[in-house]
């Protein structure tokens, strides 16, 4: 019986990744100019906390400086396709730990404050975690050799 449920679910999960993978081949532009669009975003605060000597902004100016750079180096293109998939893997994973604690410091600061105007911001949070399993999903894909 839990053999037969685990091949059902395998097989639903297949056809998930599928779908969720033609979605991403189909919008490959897209995410591409999402690239740019988050370093951006990201480059912006670093200039606004550099010169804060807390420790926790030290750590996340640190990381943001990180993640920053390795977007970088995916989009100039100039590795080989071994350090591009690590690069891309260590991209997706930090994009998807943004995302998810930018949406639980969301949820938090809409109870704290008592405000509703933040929940419409929650889409900020999930294009970020969808780019990260973009850049995941493009690991695994063929086709990554010539993605930026």
């Amino acid at each position: 019986m839990f053999s037969a449920l685990l091949a059902i679910y395998l097989t639903l999960a297949t056809i998930r990744m599928k779908r969720l993978t033609d979605f991403y081949n189909k919008t490959n532009g897209f995410w591409r100019i999402t690239r740019i669009i988050l370093i951006v975003l990201f480059i912006y605060p670093l200039f606004k906390v550099f010169g804060n000597n807390n420790v926790l902004y030290t750590f996340l100016n640190a990381s943001c400086i990180i993640y920053v750079i390795l977007m970088i180096l995916i989009l100039l293109n100039k590795t080989s396709d071994k350090n591009r998939k690590k690069l891309r893997k260590w991209t997706g994973f930090l994009s998807l730990l943004y995302g998810i604690t930018m949406s639980i410091y969301l949820i938090k600061l809409e109870f704290e404050l008592d405000l509703i105007v933040t929940s419409y911001f929650q889409i900020i949070p999930l294009w970020i975690i969808l780019f990260g399993i973009w850049e995941l999903d493009s690991v695994k894909t063929a086709g990554n050799k010539n993605s930026c």
